[in-house]
């Protein structure tokens, strides 16, 4: 009866969710379809991003084939994946919290956020003449834990080569809520202009 009424539950919450959802794109259809062509990878500089081929990342102690040449005595052990997962991903996340002070500092600068309310007015003031007039809440997030990011690394980049953890970029993390689709088409645009124009303090660019 118990697990009857949580399903029940979920689906009025997902049913409200769909239709508070679809009031929105009614009400903005034009910023609905900018926003579900909006690409990001337009806006990037690179086209393969890895944390050791970025300027100033962490490029790896070993090579792969360096690795392979010293060899083992045990057939069970293997030395890509040991460094990879066990030095290489530890050294990202020991840099991942010492800039992470910095990053949260760019994000707020970009949009402006109030250090007490955490959250910021975006309007026409602010930009390109549109009709936006919103308002963005900003969330601190916890630098991605050890498991979390070696779990990512062998689950969602195995096919990648050597060393898989350069694979993983979102170590540093922040949740932005908007009031309306065209205040997130906005910001989005606000946030790829400034970055891509030196202005995002410590964020240099967009990868995806």
């Amino acid at each position: 009866e118990l697990l009857r009424m949580v399903h029940v539950q979920s689906v009025q919450q997902l049913d409200k969710l769909q239709s508070d959802i679809d009031a929105l794109v009614t009400k903005q259809q034009t910023a609905w379809t900018e926003l579900i062509a909006w690409d990001a990878s337009t806006a990037s500089k690179h086209t393969v991003v890895r944390q050791d081929s970025i300027p100033n990342g962490i490029a790896p102690k070993y090579t792969y084939k360096q690795l392979a040449e010293q060899g083992s005595s045990s057939s069970a052990f293997n030395a890509h994946s040991f460094y990879d997962f066990n030095e290489y991903l530890p050294q990202l996340l020991l840099l991942a919290h010492e800039i992470d002070d910095a990053f949260h500092a760019s994000v707020q600068r970009i949009f402006g956020i109030d250090k007490r309310t955490k959250t910021a007015r975006l309007s026409t003031a602010d930009g390109d003449g549109g009709d936006i007039d919103g308002v963005v809440h900003y969330m601190r997030g916890p630098v991605k834990l050890m498991a979390r990011a070696k779990s990512k690394a062998e689950n969602d980049y195995f096919a990648q080569q050597y060393p898989t953890s350069a694979c993983v970029l979102d170590l540093n993390r922040c949740l932005l809520v908007f009031n309306d689709i065209a205040t997130l088409l906005y910001a989005l645009n606000l946030f790829t202009t400034k970055v891509s124009h030196e202005q995002g303090s410590n964020i240099i660019d967009i990868v995806r």
